[in-house]
C-alpha cells in the first residue's frame, strides 16, 4: 500500500469517536510545528 492510500486507509480504522476519542491527525516532517513552519514559509518565497 502506498502511502497516500496508507492515510485514509488509518482514517478508516480510527474514524469512530465512541471508540478512539477524539482524533485528529498531525504531520511534522521536520521534526515540529516550527521547523515545519519554516519550511512551508522558505518553500513558498521559492515557488
Amino acid at each position: 500500500m502506498t502511502s497516500v492510500r496508507a492515510v485514509p486507509a488509518a482514517a478508516l480504522l480510527l474514524e469512530d469517536p465512541h471508540r478512539h476519542g477524539d482524533l485528529k491527525m498531525h504531520f511534522y516532517p521536520f521534526g515540529d510545528l516550527k521547523t515545519t513552519s519554516e519550511w512551508v514559509a522558505d518553500f513558498r518565497k521559492e515557488s
